[in-house]
């Protein structure tokens, strides 16, 4: 079959549409929707912070790794102490487990500097000291961050003290200063000499914190006051051994040891000395084959080769004597002038640009997003260029007494790349050394750092570079430089396409939407063949950040309030009840230019605003040129103003009108307007004609990185159908502002919160957006401008080989067919769809019952036989087993008797929280406060404290709470207190001390006993403990009492979340749908959410999430598991197994 697939992917949708194609005279074009559907994933980030989903892994694993170190750094101590026959490791232990009142171990830690210790008191004062060592970092580059500098400043104030006060050690200082302050700096609290152990630093606190050396001089001081005092245990060797423990660190350029897949770094397995780090650079684009690294962005090179690039793309609108605006790019010179300050200044912003270049006040900056109330100096203030790497080398080498001139630029590549990939100082001064360079300017160069890396390797840079200085834009350059600019080597062609390369894109959120879409592409390519073509959009919020997104969505939120306000106002002034997207746009414009016509400077009258033929919408340049149907390309004018500038640009048209011109011209510099629309009023038709190809450039086409990344992947590797076309372009990414601009045309709306399946609808869209729509819409946006301007333009007559009306233009002699025509107009019609009736199709085809509201239209494309199916939303199911066993709070289990009239004993769990999380009750006590009676004064306090701030509790506390003792004499700060909280099931954790809630439910094993269905909820515990729980979840129980599986049930299957599942209940059980409405669930198919154990329930979606239930599984009279394909089949799955765990565990 001839087809071409549309791609709408999104961060965590793929809408996909197969649209038919048939070949005629004019080349190949789509006739109708042949399969469409959706593809749902999770995001690959976590949804509050956009922090990678390997985040909480990485530094639990990292937590586990320090716990380890320091629990393997004691014993080595103990382990030194028995062998130096100080004392017995059966000795040792009895010292922590002994009753008996100690004294402090700080207290000792003093007394070791005037009188000899005990073996006992030599145990606990050196294994306190290896517990806590103070901080010491191995790498200048890490004293640089900010909460680095707040620990610096800290161990600074600690040393400081010492030496002011005369204190001989760290101990003695905390010993003689051991006190509580609250936050304004009041003694509170003091304590005495003996209870110092509990010295800690408070969240973000920094105050307590040594440096490493001040220990090792406080255990050097220890010893040899010992020795002096004749304590013969305390020798050098003991010393010696001692410190080489404690000072023992882990490099962090060869990662951790032992089998950890993390490690081995340090030598490659070709026994070259290689970084962790360096392993996980990617490969060049362009040096694929030769597997050349990426050169890192902090280096020489890629500084000038990012340099280069944006001067050679810099554009300027330059304003003419006649007050019009031309677009223009650099001049060798001036090229020249920022090259050379960019090496003299430490950063570039596009104000300092403007004096460089002698910019006019009117001149501005393509490119750079000039708001309309927002100062131009402000906009200016971003900057341009930074070549960061060049001025902080510069400025090392300074202070070694050397010039960067006289560094070769190969060797500040090597400079850059090791300050790159190797982290630690001790290899970097190893590496550097290599170059030649003095030990002066090693030390000067080690605070420097380097992180990301750009997409191109030294060796492809420097031949590229040479052709980036003589002027060449960066596509023609690598094409000189023998490389192939939209992408690597060809490759043998094949049917399906393979998953992309590791380097290829390493954005997480991007990968999986990439991948999954690739899988959708495979998926259709099995099922119809090769396709002719492949179109592809791809939103715009993929490449963003999770920031980033959060403020487009803010924006958008922004703009919605913004347009209802305006609906409210047409609504009040103008008496219009029904308010549309245009006429929104039209009163908008009415206010922005304060009621004047653009083109006239004629007052407009607002009653009149909403009067068919009064005022019209405009694009300023006519969208068959600029393909931009944005806000800034679109002014409200008269009707007659609209219909004379025609197809031309606003000074086009009055050129031949000087005075109007100039009231133009004056009025664009009076208004509030932003600078592109300012631009695009006041450009004349020769900057226009000089822009075209980049206004179809950067409107039409998607020329992001990720776009173009996935493109050239598919090129690269799919075997597209050669049968009726060899053009060379067969994978097309379309603008989503293109996308939009059809959508609207077509009367097609798109609600997001009604669905899924609008994504659907979008790449039946977005296939059909290609050359000849495009070229469709430029020939009728063009004919109907001049045919508005000036009816007697074009001469009717006959095609007589083809039998078809057509219509001259007399001037040009350009011929316009249509299919579809309005004589009364003088217009082609509208819509200008692919095909008839496309409209009534693609809304037949997203409708539940597609095959009946086809045979409705009696489209002809469908015969009758053919079977059309709905929609079926197909989603990823989650079937990720691993993963935290248990949450990390531990709590208190205890048992507590409810004030009921059974007087039911259940059990609870107790933990601390601060004071910011408390909550009160509807009855005005705070929620889930345990023992109120205990501290009946604090609990009241707390609970006054909130009513007085409406339970706003962060407000409640930002002023601290103080404990009063019995007597009244000492003021303890609270911060947190204790809180109950009803736990069905946990973890136990600590020898059965404490519990925990458990991690993730992993899945749920459905089982059947005498026509009713019962679940076993399955967590992450079980899975580590390779053990299937054999309990059936029991509503409103205890786990204790909950039913044991025995062999009279019958285990049915498991489910993950996003399983599919066909359910009737017995009763009568509601979907909620997400407009309010409901709706009986009957008989369907739907996807599995998620359980409750506490009733028993599970949580059932609609396929297009717009709708939701909850059911009890016991009154289930169809109850079967269904496996849905990436393009939505559902196939039932007719036997499984309970299938037990096999987790492999990894040497962690």
């Amino acid at each position: 079959m001839l087809y071409r697939l549309g791609l709408d992917i999104g961060i965590t949708s793929v809408g996909w549409a197969v649209v038919a194609l048939e070949k005629d005279e004019s080349g190949l074009k789509p006739i109708r929707i042949q399969d469409l559907g959706v593809r749902i994933f999770e995001k690959a980030e976590d949804s509050k912070t956009g922090a990678s989903l390997a985040l909480p892994r990485r530094e639990a694993r990292s937590a586990r790794r320090r716990v380890r170190r320091r629990r393997h750094r004691l014993w080595r101590v103990k382990r030194l102490l028995e062998q130096q026959g100080i004392i017995s490791m059966e000795q040792i232990e009895a010292l922590y487990t002994q009753r008996t009142p100690s004294p402090d171990v700080y207290a000792l830690r003093v007394s070791g500097l005037d009188r000899r210790l005990t073996a006992e008191e030599i145990a606990r004062v050196l294994i306190h000291i290896a517990h806590r060592r103070g901080f010491q970092s191995n790498r200048k580059s890490e004293l640089r961050d900010s909460d680095a500098g707040k620990l610096l400043k800290a161990v600074q104030e600690n040393e400081a003290r010492m030496q002011t006060k005369g204190y001989r050690t760290v101990a003695e200082m905390l010993v003689s200063e051991a006190t509580v302050m609250n936050t304004e700096g009041k003694l509170i609290h003091g304590r005495s000499h003996s209870s110092v152990s509990n010295v800690r630093n408070k969240a973000g606190e920094y105050r307590h914190t040594v440096s490493r050396q001040a220990i090792v001089e406080e255990v050097r001081a220890i010893f040899t006051a010992q020795r002096a005092l004749g304590n013969d245990l305390m020798s050098e060797a003991l010393e010696d051994a001692y410190l080489h423990i404690l000072c023992s660190q882990r490099n962090f350029d060869d990662g951790p040891g032992g089998d950890s897949p993390y490690g081995h770094g340090l030598v490659s397995a070709s026994g070259v000395r290689q970084s962790i780090y360096e392993r996980m650079v990617g490969i060049c684009t362009f040096e694929y084959k030769q597997r050349e690294k990426r050169a890192p962005r902090s280096s020489y090179s890629f500084e000038r080769f990012q340099l280069l690039t944006k001067v050679l793309n810099l554009r300027i609108y330059r304003q003419k004597d006649d007050g019009g605006r031309y677009l223009c790019a650099l001049t060798e010179d001036e090229r020249s002038r920022i090259i050379q300050c960019a090496y003299e200044q430490t950063k570039i912003t596009y104000s300092k640009l403007r004096k460089l270049l002698n910019m006019q006040d009117a001149d501005t900056f393509s490119g750079l997003t000039y708001g309309a109330n927002r100062a131009r100096e402000k906009t200016e203030d971003a900057v341009f260029v930074e070549l960061k790497f060049y001025h902080d080398v510069r400025r090392a080498l300074q202070h070694a007494g050397m010039s960067i001139q006289d560094i070769p630029h190969e060797t500040l590549d090597q400079i850059g790349w090791i300050l790159s990939v190797w982290k630690s100082d001790d290899n970097r001064r190893i590496e550097l050394s290599k170059l030649e360079l003095s030990d002066n300017v090693i030390e000067e160069l080690l605070p420097l750092n380097g992180a990301k890396f750009g997409h191109l390797s030294f060796k492809a840079i420097r031949n590229i570079l040479p052709f980036l200085e003589d002027g060449y834009g960066y596509d023609v350059a690598c094409g000189l430089a023998g490389y192939q600019f939209q992408g690597q080597e060809e490759h043998q062609k094949q049917k399906l396409i393979p998953p992309l390369d590791e380097g290829e894109v390493t954005n997480p959120v991007v990968r999986r939407g990439i991948s999954q879409a690739i899988k959708v592409i495979n998926a259709v390519i099995r099922k119809y063949g090769s396709p002719e073509s492949i179109h592809i959009e791809l939103a715009r919020e993929m490449s963003k950040s999770l920031d980033e997104r959060r403020k487009l969505e803010k924006a958008q939120k922004e703009n919605q309030k913004n347009n209802e306000r305006m609906k409210e106002e047409i609504r009040e002034n103008l008496g219009i009840m029904h308010v549309t997207g245009r006429d929104i746009v039209k009163y908008k414009l009415f206010k922005q230019q304060q009621g004047l016509c653009m083109y006239s400077g004629e007052t407009l009258e607002l009653s009149r605003l909403f009067e068919p033929g009064y005022a019209e919408v405009d694009h300023i340049i006519p969208y068959g040129v600029s393909f931009d149907d944005s806000y800034d390309n679109k002014v409200l004018v008269k009707a007659e103003q609209n219909r004379q500038k025609g197809n031309r640009t606003p000074l086009e048209y009055l050129q031949d009108k000087p005075d109007q011109k100039a009231k133009l011209i004056a009025l664009v510099e009076s208004l509030q307007l932003s600078q592109k629309k300012k631009n695009y009023l006041l450009m004349d038709k020769r900057a226009v004609d000089l822009e075209q190809e980049g206004f179809r450039e950067r409107n039409l086409s998607d020329t992001r990185y990720i776009t173009r990344a996935l493109m050239n992947h598919i090129q690269k590797w799919l075997l597209f159908d050669e049968t009726a076309s060899q053009r060379s372009k067969r994978v097309i990414c379309v603008n989503g502002a293109v996308t939009a601009y059809m959508r609207a045309r077509w009367g097609l709306t798109k609600d997001r919160d009604a669905g899924d399946k609008h994504h659907a609808a979008d790449a039946v869209i977005v296939a059909c957006i290609g050359d000849s729509l495009i070229q469709r819409v430029t020939k009728y946006d063009k004919f109907k401008r001049n045919a508005l301007a000036d009816r007697n333009r074009y001469m009717k007559q006959v095609n007589e080989n083809q039998g078809t009306m057509q219509y001259v233009d007399v001037e040009t002699g350009e011929t316009f067919t249509w299919e579809s025509f309005d004589e009364r107009k003088f217009l082609p019609h509208e819509t200008l769809e692919p095909w008839p009736c496309f409209r009534d199709e693609l809304l037949a085809r997203l409708s539940d019952e597609p095959a009946k509201n086809i045979r409705a239209i009696g489209l002809l494309p469908y015969s009758e036989s053919e079977p059309i199916q709905p929609i079926f939303v197909s989603r990823m199911p989650t079937r990720k087993v691993t993963g935290p066993a248990h949450k990390e709070t531990v709590r208190s289990p205890r048992i507590v008797r409810l004030d009921d009239k059974k007087g039911t004993e259940i059990q609870v769990t107790v933990s601390k929280v601060n004071l910011s999380e408390l909550k009160l009750t509807k009855d005005g006590e705070i929620k889930d406060y345990f023992r109120p009676e205990d501290d009946r004064q604090l609990y009241e306090t707390l609970r006054s404290r909130l009513i007085q701030f409406g339970g706003d509790a962060k407000a409640a506390f930002k002023e601290p709470v103080y404990k009063i003792s019995k007597d009244g004499s000492v003021q303890t700060p609270v911060r947190k207190v204790k809180v109950q909280e009803k736990l069905t099931l946990g973890v136990p954790v600590h020898a059965g001390r404490g519990i925990a809630e458990n991690g993730g439910m992993v899945r749920i094993d459905i089982f059947e006993k005498d026509g009713k269905h019962f679940f076993v909820p399955v967590y992450v515990s079980d899975v580590l403990k390779q053990e299937l729980p054999n309990r059936l979840a029991t509503a409103h129980k205890p786990y204790s009492e909950w039913r044991i599986v025995d062999d009279s049930y019958r285990f049915k299957f498991s489910l993950y979340p996003n399983d599919a599942i066909r359910i009737k209940p017995s009763r009568e059980v509601d979907i909620t749908y997400k407009d309010g409405s409901k709706e009986p669930l009957g008989c369907r198919l739907m996807y599995y959410v998620g359980a409750d154990i506490s009733s028993a329930n599970i949580t059932v979606k609609t396929h297009d999430d717009f709708g939701e239930a909850r059911l009890g599984l016991q009154g289930l009279e169809v109850f079967d598991k269904y496996v849905v394909d990436v393009l939505g089949g559902a196939h039932p799955v007719h036997k499984e197994k309970r299938m037990p765990f096999r987790v492999r565990r990894k040497e962690k």
